[in-house]
C-alpha cells in the first residue's frame, strides 16, 4: 500500500495518496516492523513531506530509538527546512547520545547555516568521526565547516584524510580545497 500511495503522489493524485497514507497509519501505526517497511518505501519513493511522519514513528516505537531512523529525522527535517522542529530533533538526540558524532555534524552544520559561530564551534569540537567510516560525505562536512570557520589547518588535514582514504573519489573539491590552501600558504608546487 505505501508503493501506491507513492505511486499516487507521482500522478498528482494528492487526495488519493493522503487517503492510503492515513490508512496505513491508523491500521499499521503501532507495528514496528511495519511502520519500519513502509518508512523505508516512503523515504525512497515519495516525498520528504510524506516519508517524515513514517521516519519519524519508525523512530519513536522502535525499542532502542534506531539511529538510523533519528538520522534520516535530521535529513528530512533539514531539506524541508524546517530549522525549529531540526534543533529539537538534534537536542533529543543528543540526549540519548551527546558524543554522536553525526547528530554533532548535523547540529554544527545547521547552526553554520544560522550563522551561530560559538554553537558551530561547540558542536564541532564534539565530532569526532570513526577512523574506519566508511563514507567521505560527513568527513567532508566536517572539513568544509571547519574551512568555513577558519580553522585552516584543521581543515586542511580533514581534506587530506579524504583523498588518502578515498583516492577514488569523483568528488574534486577536496583536491581543490588542499590547492587552495597550499597557495594561501604560497606553496604553489603543492597547489599543483
Amino acid at each position: 500500500l505505501a508503493d501506491l500511495a507513492v505511486a499516487y503522489r507521482r500522478e498528482g493524485l494528492h487526495h488519493r495518496a493522503d487517503a492510503v497514507i492515513n490508512s496505513l497509519m491508523k491500521r499499521f501505526g503501532d507495528d514496528p516492523a511495519a511502520v519500519e517497511d513502509i518508512a523505508q518505501v516512503m523515504v525512497l519513493g515519495s516525498t520528504p513531506l510524506d516519508a517524515y511522519p513514517w521516519v519519524r514513528r519508525a523512530f519513536d516505537i522502535s525499542e532502542k530509538k534506531a539511529r538510523r531512523h533519528l538520522y534520516a529525522c535530521l535529513e528530512i527535517l533539514h531539506e524541508l527546512g524546517e530549522t525549529e522542529r531540526l534543533l529539537e530533533t538534534i537536542e533529543e538526540g543528543q540526549l540519548l547520545d551527546p558524543n554522536d558524532f553525526i547528530i554533532n555534524l548535523k547540529a554544527a552544520e545547521v547552526h553554520y547555516e544560522l550563522g551561530n559561530h560559538n554553537e558551530v564551534m561547540k558542536h564541532l569540537k564534539q565530532v569526532e568521526i570513526p577512523a574506519d567510516y566508511p563514507h567521505p560525505e560527513p568527513i567532508m562536512i566536517y572539513a568544509d565547516l571547519l574551512y568555513n570557520t577558519g580553522e585552516f589547518d584543521q581543515a586542511e588535514a580533514e581534506y587530506k584524510k579524504i583523498v588518502n582514504r578515498f583516492p577514488n573519489l569523483a568528488d574534486p573539491m577536496p583536491y581543490m580545497k588542499l590547492s587552495y590552501l597550499a597557495l594561501e600558504r604560497g606553496d604553489t608546487e603543492e597547489a599543483q
